[in-house]
């Protein structure tokens, strides 16, 4: 059986991209040793399995391509989700700094000692929304001993005002939820 994990990863440059006056993104993340310290992490999580890939021969032939697969996350932890790598990993990476831990070796296992447990107890994460999001943020904080709850969005630009959507999520996820916050309820 091939490595469904290969050492490198690939990609196709757009040249075209380059010449642009767009402020391109930083992709200093993806360095080889950032993403091996995320995918030694995901091996960690209960019942991991690499990502099936459905074939869609019938399309890829209709299209003139050789092939074309799409990622099936829909049994990922029995969640029918597909952000929980991302959500159990920024969780983790959270709770280990929140806790003066390591965040080099992160293990999802570390996490559920009823000692790691008990310290995060008191920690609220929150999800912007109750979809793919919400289901992911809720089941890795009960994985990991915390509560998780989903505001309404119109009570978080209530509470913080304006802001993009993706700045939300992380605000969301690096602050406790305000618990005196009027109209918002905690726990879950």
């Amino acid at each position: 059986m091939t490595d469904p994990w290969p050492d490198k990863i690939s990609w196709v440059t757009n040249p075209g991209a380059r010449q642009s006056e767009q402020i391109k993104a930083d992709t200093s993340q993806f360095s080889c040793a950032a993403t091996s310290h995320v995918r030694n992490f995901h091996r960690t999580l209960p019942s991991f399995q690499p990502t099936p890939l459905a074939k869609l021969d019938n399309l890829a032939r209709h299209l003139g391509v050789a092939s074309i697969r799409v990622k099936d996350e829909s049994h990922r932890c029995g969640l029918n989700a597909f952000k929980i790598l991302g959500a159990s990993f920024a969780l983790c990476t959270h709770l280990a700094q929140k806790l003066s831990l390591s965040p080099e070796n992160l293990s999802f296992n570390e996490f559920q000692s009823p000692e790691l447990k008990q310290r995060a107890k008191d920690i609220t994460c929150i999800a912007a929304t109750d979809g793919n999001h919400g289901k992911a943020v809720a089941w890795a904080a009960k994985q990991l001993g915390c509560r998780a709850q989903h505001p309404p969005v119109w009570k978080v630009l209530e509470i913080w005002g304006p802001m993009p959507v993706s700045l939300m999520g992380i605000m969301m996820m690096r602050f406790n939820w305000p618990p005196t916050a009027p109209g918002v309820t905690t726990g879950c």
